[in-house]
């Protein structure tokens, strides 16, 4: 299966197709009272339960022919918020084929920073669109014909609930530490203390979060990783921590998000390595990890 066609399907079915989301997003930005409950100032957003309970509809109404299984992981914090249990959904997307070549794998991670609402919500969408709901409903058959999907609708739902109670700035996990930047100590920083944004923990993979996404990872070991945030605007490669390394197979990842931009941004999304776009360093970094430690041949942040 090209690689293209699976991140193509997203980029048209999730991330532009909320575009006007995003533009109301804005929108209320500007003229909503601080604190204020999400579902008071940005009424159109799921909330976390509900898109947990419309992801469960999709597993028992069935999924486009393919089986749909959600079921639940969970790490007991030892943290600042020690002896809270953290439960991350995990979705599980596969339709027999009948084909000899085994299927691709694709996992994808969204929501690890909690106050960036719409990529839960693009999670949302884009299994909808996977379950037949759309006017692209037979493109996304094609690509399930082909590729089965892990998917992490909600990587931070600690936190989630903190934003949608009205902190909205709130990015960090219940531990005040960004989880990613605790993917493995291999290029962690230190720096940045509890309560700063970009705070890497005490230690690489200290976070319940961040434990159970490597777990899952290196379990499922996917072809196509793709980790969803909001924010900025780019189709990011490794590598976060340098801007002075790419990986080796760099010009096959390039080659994949080259159309991509040109189709759906008109030509106007960067891309390449994520150091260099976001314009300043990533140490510990989901991406990275995924690359160096598992050797998953494509892995993008998109934000």
């Amino acid at each position: 299966m090209n690689v293209v066609k699976v991140l193509g399907l997203w980029a048209a079915l999730a991330w532009i197709g909320h575009g006007r989301v995003l533009r109301l997003g804005r929108q209320a930005r500007a003229r909503s009272a601080r604190g204020r409950p999400i579902k008071e100032a940005l009424p159109w957003y799921h909330s976390a339960d509900e898109i947990h309970d419309k992801l469960n509809e999709l597993a028992r109404g069935g999924c486009n022919g393919a089986d749909i299984e959600i079921t639940q992981r969970s790490e007991l914090n030892s943290g600042s918020a020690a002896g809270e249990v953290v439960e991350l959904d995990v979705l599980h997307i596969s339709r027999s084929s009948g084909a000899s070549q085994p299927k691709k794998r694709a996992m994808m991670v969204y929501g690890e920073h909690a106050r960036e609402l719409i990529s839960p919500e693009s999670a949302l969408h884009f299994v909808q669109a996977l379950c037949g709901d759309g006017v692209a409903a037979s493109r996304a058959s094609a690509v399930l014909d082909n590729v089965s999907f892990t998917i992490v609708p909600n990587a931070n739902p600690v936190s989630r609930r903190l934003v949608e109670e009205g902190q909205y700035c709130k990015r960090t996990n219940e531990d005040g530490v960004d989880l990613n930047r605790n993917f493995g100590d291999a290029h962690r920083a230190t720096g940045d203390e509890p309560g700063e944004e970009m705070n890497p923990g005490p230690n690489g993979f200290s976070e319940p979060e961040s434990r159970i996404i490597r777990d899952l990872v290196q379990e499922e070991r996917p072809d196509i990783y793709l980790s969803i945030h909001s924010g900025a605007y780019l189709l990011g490669t490794p590598f976060g921590y340098t801007s002075d390394r790419t990986p080796e197979n760099e010009a096959s990842m390039m080659e994949v998000l080259k159309p991509i931009s040109e189709k759906y941004c008109e030509g106007e999304c960067p891309y390449g390595n994520l150091a260099r776009l976001i314009h300043y360093k990533n140490p510990g970094c989901d991406i990275d990890f995924v690359q160096e430690a598992v050797g998953t041949p494509y892995v993008f942040t998109w934000e």
